[in-house]
């Protein structure tokens, strides 16, 4: 290869030899073949705005848009309703509840906001999705526990909420679209066998008024186009947030479907936030009145959520930062390159791109630039170290650009959202307890950088900042355990709890109470790593998460078994591990892992229960073959893991399982269906387990069975992707 020809491949946006270069890269960005628009792009300022018209809207995602992407149009049709099937035999309207006794709610993360998930308990029924098909049970007294109905939910029941006499359920269904026929004899029409019809997702929200129980009647139906994303409940108000792409073309606008009366967003009802991105949504968020039905809601174009955090006054949403692939190219043009030319070049380039469209200047300056480097080979030659060195600390700047999370913030209050505005920090969040607000100031935990990575500046690290009323950094915490990740974090009042895992599982603390200084008080090491962190009081903490060996030779420890935690960090400069309780071996998972939802936990009643699926290593059959640590365990028990707690530890009570033991017996290797345990909860004096095939009542005295139900549901479902 010619010297001068090594120089253009070289020129191809990433290393090659010791040397980025850009002309190739620039020639390899697709054509954006969406249809030309008018409007132009909206004026890009500080703060939040909002599109003019559709043709402005078009224009800005069509910018950033490097693909062609073909879809379905408005949706013309929306379902007007949900089918609403009594499966179980209907009985006459009960005569007054009795008062609940003292029950469990939902685990959740911030007092007074509650969640939503596939179980619910008023304190005299318990409301339970088993796939698509919602039970209504009557579990107080046990001793009249019965199935009361049951509904068919159209569509992909999610979650559900209960509200007094009102229950909320979510659910994912599909609309079927077409685009507009083309005129006859256009030469697309010609060339097009068939139309395609393509998918819409669609969010449902279904009120029921559940008054009697016996006969659940529909009150509201509110339809939105996009996929359901996650929602919370404070007092009467549901505060609901929707995904939906953002096509450039052809645009379909969001809009919700209430009682069947279609209401699409206008176009300058849609706000953005000057941050580019190279794929952008629609982020629907509603807040709906319970028992009227009404709502007011908001409409923003961003990148895709990935985690939704909620106070009792603020809702936040986090994505990463996506930088679009032709600014990344331009911005290296700029800093790398063009300085290196002579300025009359420099000049004529500028003065070629300055009124065309972002997404066209990279075919212009490729073809500008082509010709100056094969008529000037010897300059070219001369900076070529030089131009190397530059772009390789510009990747390196860039690699520090792209690893940044959005935090978008809308004030929710009384049903009433507002803008509040945005704000970014460097690395990615985990999941919605790496995020946390207290006294208007918003803390969050990210890993920045990659696991694996062997170079110091790009390897990975983790932090803690601290954001204003304004979401502008104003104290922070770097560089903690340096080649690891987070993979549980919890904020309680002033202090910050973050585990990170590689090979052992360090357990940091962090005080908080200065804002503008986090201080790293105590750390802790000990084998494994918590998913997930409970607090138990003030001063202690419940770890939840996997036992694990360290490997010599080995980048990443071994997990094996689950294992319970309880920490002492009274002292926060010395955390202490009081207590643990492993569970099987290589292989044994939990829902409660990955799902806070699961995990149910009574400080005054010492009550800890946790879905299990345990395996187990036949030691008679061990497998010769397979190093130590690596061996996976065989299926042996799936049920509720039920422990007394207190400041000394854990003992385990009992096992609660909803097969039979000639079944557990058969486990086998297979130990995925509707009869596993997913949750518990307790009203007065019984637990109470669910799979989505029974309820089972315990009494918390002695964990004999006080009762169960056998309720109607879906074939086996697909299981849950634990890690």
């Amino acid at each position: 290869m010619a010297k001068n020809d090594l120089f253009l491949f070289a020129l191809a946006g990433i290393v090659v030899v010791g040397i980025i270069g850009i002309i190739v890269a620039l020639k390899t960005v697709p054509t954006v073949m969406n249809p030309p628009v008018t409007g132009g792009n909206p004026p890009v300022t500080d703060g939040i705005q909002h599109f003019s018209s559709v043709e402005e809207l078009q224009a800005y995602l069509a910018d950033t848009n490097s693909g062609y992407y073909y879809g379905g149009e408005i949706m013309r049709s929306m379902s007007k309703g949900i089918a609403l099937n009594d499966m179980a035999v209907a009985e006459s309207a009960p005569s007054a509840a009795p008062l609940a006794p003292e029950y469990s709610q939902t685990n959740v993360q911030v007092e007074n906001v509650d969640e939503p998930d596939i179980v619910k308990t008023d304190g005299n029924y318990i409301y339970t999705l088993s796939g698509n098909t919602l039970s209504v049970v009557k579990a107080y007294p046990v001793e009249e526990m019965k199935l009361v109905t049951s509904l068919d939910i159209k569509g992909t029941a999610q979650d559900i909420f209960i509200n007094g006499d009102r229950l909320i359920v979510f659910a994912q269904e599909y609309e079927r679209s077409a685009p507009e026929p083309l005129p006859r004899g256009d030469v697309a029409q010609k060339m097009m066998i068939m139309p395609p019809i393509y998918s819409e997702p669609l969010t449902q929200v279904l009120i029921y008024d559940v008054s009697d129980k016996a006969d659940p009647t529909l009150d509201d139906t509110l339809e939105f186009r996009g996929n359901y994303f996650d929602a919370r409940m404070i007092d009467n108000y549901v505060y609901l947030a929707v995904n939906q792409y953002a096509r450039p073309d052809p645009i379909i606008l969001p809009a919700v479907r209430i009682n069947g009366v279609l209401e699409e967003t206008p176009v300058t009802d849609i706000a953005y936030f000057p941050n580019p991105d190279s794929s952008y949504s629609f982020m629907h968020i509603a807040a709906i009145d319970v028992e009227s039905g009404n709502y007011d809601d908001k409409v923003f174009v961003a990148g895709s959520s990935t985690n939704m955090y909620m106070s009792e006054d603020n809702l936040y949403l986090t994505y990463p930062k996506q930088i679009p692939y032709y600014k990344e190219q331009l911005d290296m043009f700029e800093e790398v390159l063009l300085p290196a030319l002579p300025s009359d070049i420099q000049e004529d380039i500028r003065t070629a791109i300055k009124n065309i469209p972002e997404r066209t200047k990279p075919q212009v300056i490729e073809a500008m630039l082509e010709d100056y480097v094969r008529t000037h080979k010897e300059e070219m030659d001369a900076i070529e170290k030089d131009l190397a060195e530059k772009a390789d600390a510009y990747q390196k700047k860039q690699a520090r650009e792209r690893d940044q999370t959005i935090i978008q913030k809308i004030s929710a209050r009384d049903g009433k959202l507002e803008y509040l505005g945005d704000g970014s920090v460097p690395g990615m969040v985990l999941n919605q307890f790496s995020m946390d607000e207290k006294d208007s100031y918003f803390r969050i935990a990210t890993t920045s950088g990659q696991v694996w990575a062997s170079d110091p500046d790009t390897t990975s690290k983790n932090n803690i900042y601290v954001l204003d009323d304004d979401l502008k950094t104003i104290g922070k915490l770097e560089d903690l355990a340096p080649g690891e990740r987070i993979y549980s974090a919890r904020f309680m009042g002033n202090t910050a709890y973050m585990v990170t895992y590689r090979q052992v599982d360090p357990l940091f603390v962090i005080d908080l109470t200065d804002p503008n200084s986090p201080v790293l008080k105590g750390k802790l090491k000990i084998p494994g790593y918590s998913d997930y962190l409970h607090p138990y009081d003030e001063t202690h903490l419940i770890g939840l998460g996997k036992d694990a060996i360290e490997v010599k030779d080995q980048q990443g420890g071994l997990y094996q078994g689950i294992k319970l935690a309880l920490f002492d960090v009274s002292d926060l400069e010395n955390p202490k591990e009081i207590d643990s309780f492993l569970i099987g071996d290589r292989g044994t998972e939990s829902e409660a892992l990955q799902d806070h939802k699961a995990f149910l936990f009574d400080k005054n009643k010492n009550l800890l229960a946790i879905p299990v699926m345990v395996a187990e290593i036949d030691e008679q059959n061990d497998d010769p073959y397979t190093r130590p640590g690596w061996q996976y365990g065989s299926p042996a028990f799936q049920g509720a893991y039920i422990f007394h707690i207190d400041e000394s530890g854990f003992e385990l009570r009992g096992k609660i399982s909803h097969y039979s033991k000639e079944e557990l017996l058969k486990m086998g290797s297979y130990w995925y269906s509707n009869s596993n345990v997913r949750r518990s909860l307790y009203i007065g004096d019984d637990l109470y387990t669910i799979s989505d095939s029974k309820i089972k009542a315990n009494s918390l005295d002695d964990l004999e069975e006080s009762g169960q139900v056998s309720l109607p549901h879906d074939t086996v479902q697909e299981p849950p992707i634990l890690y």
